[in-house]
């Protein structure tokens, strides 16, 4: 990519501008929504081999909700950084999760860093990616959520 440029990506969410000025990347996005809460933890927590109580933020009144900039997640807030990490999806029954609730995958976060605002975890098996290693519509979507 050349400084001060701009590119187009032909995406799920439609055509979306990526701007190159300075050496930062800024990626155009669809205004954030926010959907269905999803509050059936036990349900949640079988699909990622977690206890219910790690499921929400501590500082905030975060709860698993979808949301979108253009292609709909569940946004998934967990009460700690190592909570993230331990997070074990069963792929299969998830991918069959996503599909019933109509949303692309499970973002799942936390606020619990000391470096930038959340650190995250993206699954979408239903497309046969189990974990991605950088999603920009879930962050995008996560702002929202965050900061509502």
């Amino acid at each position: 990519m050349e400084d001060n440029n701009t590119y187009f990506m032909k995406t799920l969410a439609g055509t979306l501008a990526v701007e190159v000025n300075q050496s930062f990347i800024m990626m155009e996005q669809a205004e954030p929504q926010l959907g269905k809460i999803f509050d059936d933890y036990n349900c949640l927590s079988d699909l990622f081999k977690i206890d219910k109580c790690q499921i929400g933020d501590i500082n905030y009144n975060l709860v698993p909700q979808a949301a979108s900039t253009g292609l709909w997640d569940i946004m998934l807030p967990i009460k700690t950084k190592d909570d993230l990490y331990a997070l074990n999806p069963d792929f299969k029954a998830l991918a069959e999760y996503t599909k019933i609730n109509k949303v692309g995958g499970v973002h799942a976060f936390t606020l619990d860093t000391k470096e930038g605002i959340a650190e995250s975890r993206n699954f979408c098996p239903l497309f046969g990616i189990d974990e991605e290693a950088a999603t920009g519509t879930s962050n995008g979507a996560l702002n929202l959520l965050s900061f509502s």
